[in-house]
Protein backbone atom coordinates (compact mmCIF):
# COMPACT_ATOMS: atom_id res chain seq x y z
CA UNK A 1 0.00 0.00 0.00
CA UNK A 2 1.25 3.71 -0.66
CA UNK A 3 2.25 5.47 2.59
CA UNK A 4 0.94 8.35 3.72
CA UNK A 5 2.62 11.74 4.67
CA UNK A 6 -0.29 12.51 7.23
CA UNK A 7 1.63 14.47 9.72
CA UNK A 8 0.35 13.73 13.64
CA UNK A 9 -0.64 16.58 15.08
CA UNK A 10 0.11 16.80 19.54
CA UNK A 11 -2.76 19.44 20.09
CA UNK A 12 -6.26 18.81 19.98
CA UNK A 13 -7.33 22.38 19.17
CA UNK A 14 -5.65 22.17 15.58
CA UNK A 15 -8.22 19.74 14.38
CA UNK A 16 -11.02 21.84 16.51
CA UNK A 17 -11.34 23.47 12.76
CA UNK A 18 -15.10 22.03 11.11
CA UNK A 19 -17.56 21.06 12.14
CA UNK A 20 -17.45 17.85 11.64
CA UNK A 21 -14.48 17.29 13.68
CA UNK A 22 -16.42 19.70 16.59
CA UNK A 23 -19.55 17.60 16.54
CA UNK A 24 -16.38 14.36 17.08
CA UNK A 25 -14.77 16.16 19.96
CA UNK A 26 -18.21 16.98 21.65
CA UNK A 27 -19.12 13.27 21.48
CA UNK A 28 -15.57 11.93 22.63
CA UNK A 29 -15.86 14.08 25.73
CA UNK A 30 -18.85 15.06 26.33
CA UNK A 31 -21.62 11.88 25.78
CA UNK A 32 -22.35 9.42 28.04
CA UNK A 33 -21.94 6.82 25.10
CA UNK A 34 -18.90 7.83 23.63
CA UNK A 35 -17.08 9.32 26.34
CA UNK A 36 -14.58 6.55 27.22
CA UNK A 37 -14.08 5.38 23.62
CA UNK A 38 -10.75 7.19 22.78
CA UNK A 39 -8.76 10.09 23.65
CA UNK A 40 -9.83 12.65 21.03
CA UNK A 41 -6.71 13.73 19.74
CA UNK A 42 -5.47 9.70 19.60
CA UNK A 43 -9.03 9.28 17.56
CA UNK A 44 -8.14 12.32 15.12
CA UNK A 45 -5.15 11.29 14.67
CA UNK A 46 -5.66 7.89 13.45
CA UNK A 47 -9.04 9.28 11.86
CA UNK A 48 -7.26 11.85 9.73
CA UNK A 49 -4.37 9.69 8.91
CA UNK A 50 -6.31 6.48 7.67
CA UNK A 51 -8.97 8.98 5.61
CA UNK A 52 -5.63 10.14 4.29
CA UNK A 53 -4.50 6.44 3.54
CA UNK A 54 -7.79 5.62 1.47
CA UNK A 55 -7.72 8.38 -0.81
CA UNK A 56 -4.13 6.98 -1.44
CA UNK A 57 -5.26 3.52 -1.73
CA UNK A 58 -8.87 3.65 -3.41
CA UNK A 59 -7.85 1.47 -6.52
CA UNK A 60 -7.27 -1.66 -3.83
CA UNK A 61 -9.51 -2.15 -1.37
CA UNK A 62 -8.70 -5.43 0.28
CA UNK A 63 -5.68 -3.64 1.26
CA UNK A 64 -7.48 -1.00 2.69
CA UNK A 65 -9.86 -3.29 4.09
CA UNK A 66 -7.22 -5.00 5.28
CA UNK A 67 -5.87 -2.34 6.63
CA UNK A 68 -8.27 -1.01 9.01
CA UNK A 69 -9.07 -4.58 10.56
CA UNK A 70 -5.55 -5.09 11.65
CA UNK A 71 -5.86 -1.19 13.32
CA UNK A 72 -5.23 -2.46 17.14
CA UNK A 73 -8.79 -1.22 18.13
CA UNK A 74 -11.30 -3.10 19.86
CA UNK A 75 -14.84 -3.73 18.28
CA UNK A 76 -16.51 -0.32 19.45
CA UNK A 77 -13.47 1.88 18.68
CA UNK A 78 -13.58 0.14 15.47
CA UNK A 79 -16.90 -0.18 14.32
CA UNK A 80 -16.64 4.10 15.23
CA UNK A 81 -14.09 4.45 12.69
CA UNK A 82 -15.44 2.97 10.52
CA UNK A 83 -18.57 4.45 10.53
CA UNK A 84 -17.37 7.69 10.99
CA UNK A 85 -15.12 7.38 7.79
CA UNK A 86 -18.37 6.49 5.62
CA UNK A 87 -19.80 9.38 6.46
CA UNK A 88 -16.90 11.80 5.74
CA UNK A 89 -16.51 10.36 2.74
CA UNK A 90 -20.67 11.02 1.50
CA UNK A 91 -20.31 14.01 -0.91
CA UNK A 92 -23.28 15.55 -0.19
CA UNK A 93 -22.71 16.13 2.83
CA UNK A 94 -18.95 16.61 3.34
CA UNK A 95 -17.48 17.43 -0.20
CA UNK A 96 -14.57 19.18 1.01
CA UNK A 97 -13.47 15.87 2.21
CA UNK A 98 -13.43 13.86 -0.91
CA UNK A 99 -11.75 14.72 -4.36
CA UNK A 100 -14.38 14.68 -6.33
CA UNK A 101 -18.25 13.85 -6.69
CA UNK A 102 -18.20 10.66 -8.43
CA UNK A 103 -15.67 8.28 -7.74
CA UNK A 104 -15.92 4.89 -8.48
CA UNK A 105 -12.90 3.54 -7.27
CA UNK A 106 -13.72 5.28 -3.96
CA UNK A 107 -17.43 4.01 -3.85
CA UNK A 108 -15.92 0.45 -4.28
CA UNK A 109 -13.30 0.70 -1.53
CA UNK A 110 -16.31 2.00 0.62
CA UNK A 111 -18.77 -0.58 0.10
CA UNK A 112 -16.02 -3.07 1.59
CA UNK A 113 -15.55 -0.98 4.60
CA UNK A 114 -19.46 -0.70 5.04
CA UNK A 115 -20.04 -4.52 4.75
CA UNK A 116 -17.89 -4.96 7.57
CA UNK A 117 -19.06 -1.70 9.41
CA UNK A 118 -22.73 -3.11 9.61
CA UNK A 119 -21.32 -6.66 10.40
CA UNK A 120 -20.10 -4.78 13.77
CA UNK A 121 -23.23 -3.10 14.07
CA UNK A 122 -25.01 -6.57 14.24
CA UNK A 123 -22.45 -8.10 16.56
CA UNK A 124 -22.28 -4.90 18.79
CA UNK A 125 -25.88 -4.07 19.48
CA UNK A 126 -27.94 -7.89 18.97
CA UNK A 127 -30.89 -6.65 21.44
CA UNK A 128 -31.07 -3.13 19.67
CA UNK A 129 -30.92 -4.60 16.34
CA UNK A 130 -32.65 -7.83 16.10
CA UNK A 131 -33.16 -7.73 12.44
CA UNK A 132 -30.64 -4.59 10.89
CA UNK A 133 -32.73 -4.80 7.91
CA UNK A 134 -36.04 -4.45 9.31
CA UNK A 135 -35.48 -1.75 11.94
CA UNK A 136 -36.68 1.11 9.91
CA UNK A 137 -35.32 3.68 12.38
CA UNK A 138 -31.78 2.41 10.85
CA UNK A 139 -33.04 1.98 7.36
CA UNK A 140 -34.15 5.67 7.82
CA UNK A 141 -30.55 6.70 9.15
CA UNK A 142 -29.08 4.36 5.82
CA UNK A 143 -31.19 6.38 3.49
CA UNK A 144 -30.09 9.71 4.79
CA UNK A 145 -26.38 8.93 3.87
CA UNK A 146 -27.16 8.15 0.59
CA UNK A 147 -26.60 11.16 -1.92
CA UNK A 148 -28.77 10.25 -4.89
CA UNK A 149 -32.64 10.47 -4.46
CA UNK A 150 -33.39 7.82 -7.14
CA UNK A 151 -30.61 5.72 -5.18
CA UNK A 152 -32.52 5.82 -2.39
CA UNK A 153 -35.75 4.82 -3.69
CA UNK A 154 -33.90 1.88 -5.26
CA UNK A 155 -32.64 0.92 -1.51
CA UNK A 156 -35.84 1.11 0.27
CA UNK A 157 -37.40 -1.04 -2.54
CA UNK A 158 -35.14 -3.53 -2.18
CA UNK A 159 -35.14 -3.77 1.55
CA UNK A 160 -39.03 -3.71 1.29
CA UNK A 161 -38.57 -6.58 -1.20
CA UNK A 162 -36.14 -8.68 1.40
CA UNK A 163 -38.79 -8.30 4.40
CA UNK A 164 -41.82 -9.14 2.32
CA UNK A 165 -39.78 -12.57 1.33
CA UNK A 166 -38.74 -12.89 4.96
CA UNK A 167 -42.13 -12.83 6.33
CA UNK A 168 -43.66 -15.28 3.81
CA UNK A 169 -40.48 -17.70 4.24
CA UNK A 170 -40.02 -17.46 7.87
CA UNK A 171 -44.12 -16.87 8.90
CA UNK A 172 -42.33 -14.29 10.85
CA UNK A 173 -44.08 -11.87 13.20
CA UNK A 174 -42.05 -8.63 12.46
CA UNK A 175 -43.91 -5.39 12.90
CA UNK A 176 -46.36 -5.85 9.83
CA UNK A 177 -46.14 -1.62 9.63
CA UNK A 178 -42.31 -1.98 8.23
CA UNK A 179 -43.33 -2.04 4.26
CA UNK A 180 -45.84 0.57 4.96
CA UNK A 181 -43.51 3.04 6.26
CA UNK A 182 -41.03 2.20 3.40
CA UNK A 183 -43.57 3.11 1.11
CA UNK A 184 -44.12 6.19 2.94
CA UNK A 185 -40.47 7.00 2.76
CA UNK A 186 -40.40 6.43 -1.23
CA UNK A 187 -43.86 8.44 -1.26
CA UNK A 188 -41.93 11.25 0.58
CA UNK A 189 -38.73 11.14 -1.52
CA UNK A 190 -40.66 10.94 -5.29
CA UNK A 191 -42.57 14.35 -4.14
CA UNK A 192 -38.88 15.65 -2.90
CA UNK A 193 -37.45 14.80 -6.37
CA UNK A 194 -40.27 16.60 -8.22
CA UNK A 195 -39.72 19.81 -6.17
CA UNK A 196 -36.32 19.94 -7.26
CA UNK A 197 -37.75 21.41 -10.81
CA UNK A 198 -39.07 24.59 -9.25
CA UNK A 199 -36.73 27.25 -7.75
CA UNK A 200 -37.64 28.62 -4.73
CA UNK A 201 -35.52 31.36 -3.29
CA UNK A 202 -34.34 31.46 0.81
CA UNK A 203 -33.57 34.67 2.13
CA UNK A 204 -30.25 34.43 4.48
CA UNK A 205 -28.36 36.24 6.61
CA UNK A 206 -26.25 39.11 4.46
CA UNK A 207 -23.24 37.50 5.65
CA UNK A 208 -24.01 34.12 4.86
CA UNK A 209 -23.36 32.69 1.22
CA UNK A 210 -24.19 29.08 0.73
CA UNK A 211 -26.37 27.14 -1.75
CA UNK A 212 -29.77 26.35 -1.33
CA UNK A 213 -30.46 22.94 -2.24
CA UNK A 214 -33.35 22.53 -4.31
CA UNK A 215 -35.79 19.66 -3.83
CA UNK A 216 -35.06 18.91 0.06
CA UNK A 217 -36.92 19.72 3.05
CA UNK A 218 -36.22 23.38 2.97
CA UNK A 219 -39.48 23.01 0.24
CA UNK A 220 -41.74 26.04 2.45
CA UNK A 221 -43.96 27.95 1.29
CA UNK A 222 -42.85 30.72 -1.33
CA UNK A 223 -45.05 33.24 0.41
CA UNK A 224 -43.92 32.89 3.63
CA UNK A 225 -40.83 34.66 3.75
CA UNK A 226 -39.83 34.52 7.68
CA UNK A 227 -39.77 30.94 7.35
CA UNK A 228 -37.72 30.71 4.65
CA UNK A 229 -35.42 33.25 6.60
CA UNK A 230 -35.34 30.71 9.39
CA UNK A 231 -34.63 27.68 7.21
CA UNK A 232 -31.80 29.74 5.08
CA UNK A 233 -30.13 30.04 8.67
CA UNK A 234 -30.81 26.96 10.08
CA UNK A 235 -29.41 25.17 7.24
CA UNK A 236 -26.37 27.67 7.39
CA UNK A 237 -25.01 25.92 10.72
CA UNK A 238 -23.71 23.37 9.24
CA UNK A 239 -22.60 21.16 6.30
CA UNK A 240 -25.54 18.60 7.27
CA UNK A 241 -28.21 21.27 7.26
CA UNK A 242 -31.41 21.27 9.29
CA UNK A 243 -30.15 17.03 10.06
CA UNK A 244 -27.43 18.89 12.62
CA UNK A 245 -30.46 20.19 14.72
CA UNK A 246 -33.74 17.94 14.12
CA UNK A 247 -33.53 13.89 14.16
CA UNK A 248 -36.45 14.14 11.52
CA UNK A 249 -37.72 15.87 8.72
CA UNK A 250 -41.58 16.15 11.16
CA UNK A 251 -39.39 17.99 13.60
CA UNK A 252 -37.54 20.42 11.87
CA UNK A 253 -41.22 21.20 10.06
CA UNK A 254 -42.69 21.70 13.56
CA UNK A 255 -39.90 24.05 14.51
CA UNK A 256 -40.46 26.46 11.70
CA UNK A 257 -43.91 26.83 12.05
CA UNK A 258 -43.74 27.59 15.50
CA UNK A 259 -41.49 29.95 15.25
CA UNK A 260 -42.45 31.90 12.40
CA UNK A 261 -45.72 32.05 13.98
CA UNK A 262 -44.32 33.74 16.80
CA UNK A 263 -42.17 35.95 14.82
CA UNK A 264 -45.29 36.68 12.42
CA UNK A 265 -47.36 38.04 15.68
CA UNK A 266 -49.41 34.83 15.37
CA UNK A 267 -51.01 32.93 18.75
CA UNK A 268 -48.54 30.07 18.95
CA UNK A 269 -49.62 26.76 21.16
CA UNK A 270 -46.87 26.06 23.27
CA UNK A 271 -48.37 22.92 23.97
CA UNK A 272 -45.77 21.27 22.10
CA UNK A 273 -42.17 19.55 22.52
CA UNK A 274 -39.27 19.10 20.29
CA UNK A 275 -36.80 16.79 21.09
CA UNK A 276 -32.90 18.24 19.66
CA UNK A 277 -30.27 16.46 18.42
CA UNK A 278 -27.23 16.57 21.19
CA UNK A 279 -24.68 18.87 21.07
CA UNK A 280 -26.53 21.09 18.70
CA UNK A 281 -26.81 23.99 21.60
CA UNK A 282 -23.60 25.80 21.21
CA UNK A 283 -24.45 26.85 17.47
CA UNK A 284 -28.44 27.13 17.94
CA UNK A 285 -28.26 29.59 20.93
CA UNK A 286 -26.32 32.53 18.59
CA UNK A 287 -28.60 31.93 15.86
CA UNK A 288 -32.26 31.50 17.82
CA UNK A 289 -30.59 35.50 19.54
CA UNK A 290 -30.06 36.61 15.72
CA UNK A 291 -33.74 35.74 14.92
CA UNK A 292 -34.89 37.31 17.68
CA UNK A 293 -33.03 40.43 17.43
CA UNK A 294 -34.01 40.48 13.83
CA UNK A 295 -37.61 40.17 14.42
CA UNK A 296 -38.00 41.49 17.95
CA UNK A 297 -37.83 44.99 19.24
CA UNK A 298 -38.74 44.12 22.54
CA UNK A 299 -35.54 42.91 25.27
CA UNK A 300 -35.10 39.40 24.71
CA UNK A 301 -35.02 39.20 28.92
CA UNK A 302 -38.63 40.38 29.27
CA UNK A 303 -40.44 38.55 26.15
CA UNK A 304 -42.12 35.81 28.43
CA UNK A 305 -43.53 34.01 25.16
CA UNK A 306 -40.05 33.41 23.44
CA UNK A 307 -38.71 32.29 26.78
CA UNK A 308 -41.59 29.67 26.81
CA UNK A 309 -41.24 28.67 23.41
CA UNK A 310 -37.66 27.79 23.62
CA UNK A 311 -38.31 26.21 27.42
CA UNK A 312 -40.10 23.22 24.82
CA UNK A 313 -37.01 22.47 23.01
CA UNK A 314 -35.12 19.67 24.38
CA UNK A 315 -32.03 21.49 24.58
CA UNK A 316 -34.01 23.78 27.53
CA UNK A 317 -36.13 21.99 29.19
CA UNK A 318 -35.04 21.60 32.51
CA UNK A 319 -34.00 25.20 32.79
CA UNK A 320 -35.48 28.35 34.39
CA UNK A 321 -36.52 31.26 31.99
CA UNK A 322 -33.78 33.55 33.43
CA UNK A 323 -31.16 30.53 32.77
CA UNK A 324 -32.20 30.54 29.28
CA UNK A 325 -31.85 33.93 28.52
CA UNK A 326 -27.92 33.87 29.96
CA UNK A 327 -27.34 31.06 27.76
CA UNK A 328 -28.74 32.59 24.65
CA UNK A 329 -26.28 35.75 25.52
CA UNK A 330 -23.13 34.05 27.03
CA UNK A 331 -22.83 31.98 23.89
CA UNK A 332 -21.73 34.28 21.36
CA UNK A 333 -22.83 36.12 18.04
CA UNK A 334 -24.30 34.42 14.80
CA UNK A 335 -22.71 33.35 12.26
Amino acid sequence: MKKTDFILKDDVELYLNNFFNVSRYEELSGSAVFKDLFDPLIFFNLFWQTHSLILLNKENPLKVLNYLLNLELNPPQLYYLLENLIISFNYSLYPQFCLKEDDPELSICLEFITYECEKLCMALFPNEIQNLLFDFSIIKKQTALIPNDLDKIKYLISVKTDYLQYININNSSLHSAFDVLCDLEVKKIKKIIKLSSYSIPVIAHPASEFAYRQGNALSVQQSDQIKKFIAGNICAIDAAQWHYVFKSEQDYFLFLDKFSDFFSQKEVDLNFELSLKPHCKTRLCPLLKYLYSHYQTTALKNNVTFLALLHNLSPFKTQTSSQIYFDLIRRGEYP
